[in-house]
């Protein structure tokens, strides 16, 4: 494959256990990695989300890592616009963030892709521990260290349709060792 790990960027962590089983490195995705980084199981987590549409689908990824928050936020988005500025949310983020401290989060997971960072840079203005995507890299990188790969591979595949070589030879396992 040519790398020692990868994140996948996607707030969502879409495809993230397929990527898992598929790459011979370890794969982290960025809220599987917040919510490692706030310790769910030592202690109570709420999740800030941005936009109402998105909060059943980071529900179901949550549960999916066996996470059941004390709570959620919802940070209404005006705009696209809006949630490419993260800046401009912090106001509402930290308000949020208050709620779940008083829900008895003790610890604060934002989920996002471009608000990555949020959490350190909003840490000052908020009583319990904020984790964001950015956790990601530590997650990532304590993986790599302990070469901790994925789960078993699914078995070879046979002949595949309308897929790249280097996809053909990636799914069927016979390229991992090959540099780029």
């Amino acid at each position: 494959v040519g790398y020692d790990g990868f994140i996948l960027a996607i707030s969502f962590d879409t495809a993230l256990r397929a990527a898992q089983e598929l790459l011979p490195v370890p794969v982290v995705g960025i809220t599987q990695a917040a919510l490692v980084a706030a310790e769910p199981r030592e202690r109570t987590i709420g999740v800030v989300v941005f936009g109402e549409t998105c909060l059943p689908m980071y529900r179901r990824v949550i549960q999916s890592y066996g996470v059941s928050p004390v709570g959620y936020e919802i940070v209404g988005l005006g705009s696209a616009a809006a949630y490419l500025s993260p800046q401009a949310l912090d106001r509402d983020v930290v308000a949020a963030c208050a709620r779940l401290g008083q829900a008895g989060a003790g610890a604060i997971v934002i989920c996002g892709t471009v608000i990555a960072g949020m959490a350190a840079r909003l840490q000052a203005d908020v009583q319990v521990p904020l984790f964001d995507g950015a956790s990601a890299l530590a997650l990532c990188l304590d993986h790599v260290r302990l070469r901790d790969t994925a789960p078993a591979r699914p078995s070879a595949l046979g002949d595949t349709i309308g897929l790249s070589q280097e996809l053909t030879d990636l799914l069927r396992g016979t390229s991992l060792d090959t540099p780029p």
